[in-house]
């Protein structure tokens, strides 16, 4: 596999290195199958206290494709249902990619992922299972939930960084080596070019552009 905006495979080994590393010091009932699945026991922990425990699997695979790694309960504990954030398929809803890769840009880091949207997803589930609220804030399933995001990350930019992102947006190709329009000055390969992809599903080269030109 290689994740999403990973360069080489020295990079990738990077990764598998730190599941590796992560299965042994942090997550020792997980284990890596095929340096693509990491299945088994996940702890759901909270003030150093554990709450549960779900059987899960961990395909990051998708990273081929810039997309999130899919995430699986399979112990059965959870309904495949939208309000209990599962998808048909059974994969869970365990965050808006979006948001995951607007928060979390440069190279993908599975500890991050793991003790980040992974863990509150299942804190949540714990919580739930127990006739507590859901404890985080929930994005609408979905497009729906997808296009309130958008909608809420548009509003707040500056006319500034508005510019910047629908210049970007209004190439017919989104190259690497171009700066991002957050204002790192790092080069979009370096920093979001996987939620840049994603926005431009929301907002293609050809909308962009008469963005602009009705601004001038």
């Amino acid at each position: 596999m290689r994740p999403h905006h990973l360069a080489s495979r020295g990079a990738m080994n990077e990764i598998l290195d730190k599941l590796r590393l992560l299965i042994v010091i942090r997550f020792p009932t997980l284990h890596l199958i095929e340096d693509r699945y990491l299945r088994g026991s996940y702890p759901v922990e909270e003030a150093g206290n554990e709450l549960d425990r779900f059987s899960i699997e961990v395909d990051f695979d998708p990273l081929n494709q810039e997309q999130m790694p899919k995430v699986r309960e399979t112990g059965g504990r959870i309904p495949w249902r939208e309000d209990c954030h599962v998808n048909k398929d059974g994969t869970a809803c365990v965050c808006l990619p979006e948001d995951y890769f607007f928060k979390y840009p440069g190279r993908f880091d599975p500890l991050i992922f793991l003790e980040g949207p992974v863990r509150d997803y299942f804190i949540g589930q714990a919580l739930v299972a127990r006739g507590d609220p859901w404890p985080h804030g929930e994005w609408q399933h979905g497009n729906v939930g997808r296009t309130d995001w958008f909608t809420e990350f548009i509003e707040g930019l500056s006319p500034i960084q508005m510019k910047a992102y629908l210049e970007i947006l209004s190439l017919k190709e989104l190259k690497g080596h171009i700066t991002c329009p957050c204002g790192s000055l790092q080069r979009i390969r370096n920093c979001h070019l996987p939620f840049l992809k994603l926005l431009r599903i929301a907002i293609s080269s050809s909308t962009a552009r008469k963005i602009l030109s009705r601004k001038h």
